[in-house]
């Protein structure tokens, strides 16, 4: 049995709507369903009592009988001749918004009157811009049909809530991951709280939430707190990511934001109007964070004109989405606008998501070959420097010795030949050092046959014992390859005889099907190993494994030693 059409309506607070002795042939009428501000109810009208008057069919005795009221804007009560009969939200001082919900309620055979009218009395609360009973099929029947219709409705809302909410939680795990990849800016941190409280406020507002009965007056002054917060993340979001601070302009929106979260957030400060007036106080904090984002884009057009393009649409979309719920709230329009709502976010948080990480991607590509070219910038200056001391200093050392030897033939004095050996071993040691600088048999003879070179060339002036485990390579290393591995090695092998006060090194080079292994291992006194707050040499041992594309492992224990280990795959 419909129950739509045109009823009696008044709005306040006082009113005794549900006395069925009460005079309201004064009240005005109203469609139901219907939102209020179509039919001449102020959008700020916080209580509205609707009293629906119907005759009882004779089969409602053969029925359970319910009335189904669908969706109502935000809370109600509801009685049946004078009798509360059932409730959504709350009505009171200490709101809950119940506007996701499907009303249907039983009613009492007792109380159904079949010789006399019977009065529906519908107390509704709106804590929006707007409020009504606005489902389209209202009606009064049979309880088991009525409610195949209400978990029909409420099964789909639930699941494109799902939906939602698994999209947010997918793009809060690729934060995550990016977070736990290294990309730890704050932009990169700001968007990610930012999707984080985004899926915090979907889900308290929910009607999944909702129907765990756990929505309560402090929820939504959490859900109200959330809301205050999130654009200043949004903000500081764009303001980091593009690299630009206006103090003036921060300081006025991110005050504005906590002052909302903070006003909204004492105890006393409660009500219906008060959380229509909060909407209000946000709609305005969303015209400042536009006006911030849109003077941030208008400085930063001539470098980043790009990005600034791309996340300019993104937000122009999402901001209109918020202000287009106002104006249907306000009835300019009439349409289900909350679909748009939810598929904005979505949109937006699926562009930005790409931008934000291909930017640091790009980033970490640029920082990587920067990295690079300074490694190769080093080796030249190695290659420089070696170059300098075997054909200037070495070339020295060389004709002092020959000086030396034509003085001792005409002289033969016993401190000359002394003052020659000395010299020899300046040569020996020079010699080595500009080997070392520029390994040219590396290029010569290969990897397996430098590492076994200067590990013995470095024993002999040792008293170190050095193992060694060297294999042939089945195939011949990329230059590059071959450079950083020996370099990686060389500053391995340097720290183990430096500081590790070892008596013993192993150095292992093996080859398993297309893997390549390097091994420094030494029996000294070892440390407490940080990798991220290794020294420079660890760094640029590391650097020199990104470049190639390798892994280096570092294994050490105090009063055991330690483990350099570097794999690389085979082209």
């Amino acid at each position: 049995m419909s129950i739509k059409g045109k009823h009696r309506f008044q709005t306040g607070t006082a009113l005794p709507c549900s006395d069925p002795s009460l005079n309201d042939k004064d009240w005005k009428t109203i469609l139901v369903p219907g939102f209020w501000s179509t039919q001449g109810v102020s959008n700020l009208a916080s209580v509205g009592c609707y009293r629906i008057y119907f005759k009882a069919e004779p089969w409602l005795k053969t029925v359970e009988p319910a009335i189904y009221l669908g969706k109502i804007y935000n809370s109600d009560e509801i009685f049946l001749n004078g009798i509360k009969i059932g409730q959504e939200g709350s009505l009171n001082s200490n709101i809950v918004d119940a506007r996701k919900a499907e009303r249907l309620y039983k009613i009492p055979p007792d109380l159904i009157n079949y010789n006399s009218d019977n009065l529906i009395s519908i107390k509704v609360a709106n804590f929006y811009l707007d409020g009504g009973i606005v489902a389209d099929d209202i009606a009064i029947g049979d309880y088991n049909l009525l409610n195949v219709v209400k978990v029909n409705n409420e099964f789909n809302t639930k699941k494109k809530e799902i939906f939602f909410i698994s999209v947010f939680f997918n793009f809060m795990v690729i934060f995550l991951f990016a977070y736990i990849k290294g990309l730890r800016s704050k932009d990169i941190k700001y968007l990610g709280i930012f999707i984080f409280l985004l899926i915090i406020l979907y889900i308290l507002n929910s009607l999944l939430f909702y129907s765990t009965g756990l929505k309560s007056h402090a929820v939504e002054r959490i859900i109200i707190i959330l809301s205050a917060i999130t654009p200043l993340l949004l903000i500081n979001f764009i303001t980091n990511f593009f690299r630009y601070h206006s103090a003036s302009l921060s300081k006025i929106t991110n005050g504005y934001g906590l002052f909302l979260s903070a006003l909204f957030s004492i105890p006393f400060i409660e009500g219906i109007k008060i959380f229509i007036f909060f909407n209000i106080l946000w709609l305005i904090e969303i015209i400042l964070a536009g006006f911030m984002i849109f003077q941030v884009m208008k400085k930063k057009y001539s470098t980043d004109r790009n990005e600034v393009i791309a996340i300019g649409i993104c937000i122009c979309f999402l901001l209109s989405s918020v202000i287009l719920e106002f104006l249907v709230n306000l009835r300019f329009f009439s349409f289900n606008s909350s679909i748009m709502y939810e598929f904005s976010f979505i949109t937006f948080l699926l562009s930005i998501t790409y931008i934000t990480i291909c930017r640091h991607v790009r980033l970490r590509n640029n920082e990587f070959l920067l990295k690079q070219k300074m490694m190769n910038i080093q080796d030249f200056e190695r290659k420089r420097l070696s170059m300098e001391l075997h054909d200037g200093v070495g070339q020295n050392f060389l004709a002092i010795k020959l000086n030396l030897q034509i003085l001792n033939r005409q002289l033969n004095l016993p401190f000359i030949d002394k003052l020659i050996d000395q010299v020899n071993d300046h040569i020996g040691h020079l010699r080595a050092i500009s080997h070392g600088l520029n390994p040219t048999y590396l290029k010569e003879n290969g990897l397996s046959y430098a590492i076994k070179h200067y590990s013995m060339c470095i024993a002999e002036s040792l008293t170190i014992e050095m193992k060694l485990e060297i294999c042939d390579l089945t195939v011949r290393l990329p230059e590059i390859t071959a450079t950083n591995l020996f370099r990686i090695f060389q500053e391995a092998l340097n720290n183990a005889i430096k500081h590790s006060k070892a008596t013993e090194i192993e150095i292992k080079l093996a080859q398993r099907d297309n893997i390549v292994l390097i091994q420094v291992k030494d029996n000294g006194k070892g440390f407490n190993f940080d990798r991220q707050n290794g020294g420079m040499g660890f760094q640029t041992m590391l650097e020199r494994a990104n470049i190639i594309g390798a892994n280096i492992n570092i294994h050490s224990k105090l009063q055991e030693g330690t483990t350099i280990s570097v794999e690389t795959k085979l082209e």
